[in-house]
């Protein structure tokens, strides 16, 4: 339940987004369809990942949410060239989700090359796919219920 408003928030900003670059900018693409569609999977599979963050460290996994943004932004090339980074953000770009994303979009709108974008689909898929098992699994495990949290030490 904790992945439906994230979910439902970056399913409004993909088409607030979309509606913006195609009606108020005029941009055009022979790709809407597949843009728009992954731009959702991008939305989602960031929601999951933060949304693991932040159940397998609690109120910390913001602050490792934030390191793992700012680590994304100076390796994704979205905003200069990777190549132009040091070499440390060239070797974990391709790690990162954000990356990917920013791979995918710049094929899909000229209407480059299809087997990037295949690529990126399922790197972003996998971005989905492990943070949802993951938390799944962090879940299950705070379940269980351990002597030492029935039991909690005093403390005076």
């Amino acid at each position: 339940s904790g992945l439906v408003v994230p979910l439902v928030l970056g399913i409004g900003q993909v088409l607030v987004m979309t509606a913006v670059l195609s009606g108020g900018l005029g941009l055009s693409t022979p790709h809407w369809p597949a843009l728009i569609g992954f731009l959702l999977l991008t939305a989602a599979a960031f929601a999951a990942a933060v949304q693991f963050v932040n159940v397998k460290f609690g109120s910390s996994g913001r602050v490792v949410a934030l390191g793992l943004l700012v680590l994304q932004v100076a390796s994704a090339g979205g905003t200069y060239p990777t190549e132009t980074s040091p070499q440390f953000f060239q070797t974990i770009g391709p790690f990162l989700p954000l990356y990917w994303a920013v791979t995918a979009v710049r094929q899909l709108l000229p209407g480059g090359e299809a087997e990037l974008v295949w690529q990126s689909v399922g790197v972003m898929s996998l971005w989905l796919i492990v943070p949802l098992i993951l938390t799944w699994i962090t879940v299950e495990q705070k379940r269980t219920w351990t002597m030492k949290a029935l039991h909690p030490p005093l403390k005076l």
